[in-house]
Order: C-alpha cells, then structure tokens, then sequence
C-alpha cells in the first residue's frame, strides 16, 4: 500500500526548535555547540544572534544545555 503525501511525515521539526529530550537527533552544529560552550566559560556575556529559524533556540537547547548537563566538572 502507498500512503498518499499528506500522510507521510517530514523527519525535520521544520521551524520548531529542537530541545534537550531531542539531542540525539540533533547533529551537524557540533562546532557551534563547542564554540558557545567554550564562550560561556570563559566570558561573563555570550551573544547569539542570526535571523529567525536557522537553528539558535536548537543549538542552545539541543546542543549546549545538553552538552552543560553532561559535564561532570559543573556545580
């Protein structure tokens, strides 16, 4: 049997941001992942900005809040 399009689902989230329960499906920032983590420690402001839907709220959810509760060296 062949589903019809409208039945068939997108595995991207689309303009939904990626959150920590998602981080074994987010893949393809880790160099951005690494470079604000590596910011946050070793400045007292970060900033992240870009346009709307390429992936900051993802990154920081998805990436660096996962990539923080996985450090065992953090209070």
């Amino acid at each position: 049997m062949v589903r019809s399009t409208a039945e068939r689902r997108s595995p991207y989230k689309g303009l939904i941001p990626y959150n920590e329960a998602d981080a074994p499906f987010f893949f393809g920032r880790e160099k951005e992942t690494r470079l604000i983590t590596a910011n946050l420690f070793a400045s007292s402001l970060t900033l992240l900005y870009g346009a709307s839907g390429v992936g900051k709220s993802s990154v920081l959810r998805a990436g660096v809040a996962h990539e923080l509760r996985q450090r065992d060296d953090l209070l």
